[in-house]
């Protein structure tokens, strides 16, 4: 059907979901087999949830046969910045000094993309409390891949393409 999910913007994943085109665990898997390939190379992440993204794809998937969808992200696997709080998860804002902190509590923007059916698969690093250089903490002989002028890092947040180095983003 598509030659290959990682291409898929999140608005046309949510749609081929959303229409049964597509099947949310098919698509948490095409992801986290992308992220298992190339997210050493690129250091784009620093934590991976294989088994839990996964048995919430599952979860969406039996919801939708029963005719239930949570809203419109549902089955969709997104990744979130590390300082973007997500209960029981480390939240280090890609620092050191917070390496072993863990959110009690989501925050305003986890609760919304849940409510909206997300599924928060990983974390992405990111800048030192978003600010100046990169490190990737779990990793330091590892940096993430540096684009342009140094400004702009292959995250693959919203979209997990990684074609000719490049994340794409639909904007619509």
């Amino acid at each position: 059907m598509h030659n290959d999910l990682c291409d898929l913007t999140v608005a046309g994943a949510a749609s081929l979901i959303s229409n049964k085109e597509l099947s949310p665990v098919e698509l948490t898997q095409a992801i986290l087999n992308r992220i298992d390939d190339v997210g050493d190379k690129l250091s784009a992440f620093v934590s991976v949830h294989h088994e839990e993204a996964l048995e919430i794809a599952k979860a969406a998937e039996a919801m939708m046969k029963v005719g239930y969808r949570l809203g419109p992200l549902h089955g969709v696997p997104i990744a979130i910045k590390d300082n973007i709080s997500l209960a029981g998860r480390v939240t280090s804002a890609g620092s050191k000094i917070l390496a072993d902190k863990t959110a009690a509590n989501d925050s305003e923007v986890v609760r919304r993309l849940k409510g909206a059916g997300a599924n928060l698969l990983a974390n992405t690093n990111m800048h030192e409390f978003a600010v100046l250089g990169l490190l990737n903490i779990r990793n330091t002989n590892q940096q993430p891949l540096v684009v342009g002028q140094g400004t702009e890092v292959c995250n693959l947040t919203a979209h997990f393409s990684i074609k000719r180095r490049m994340v794409k983003y639909d904007s619509d």
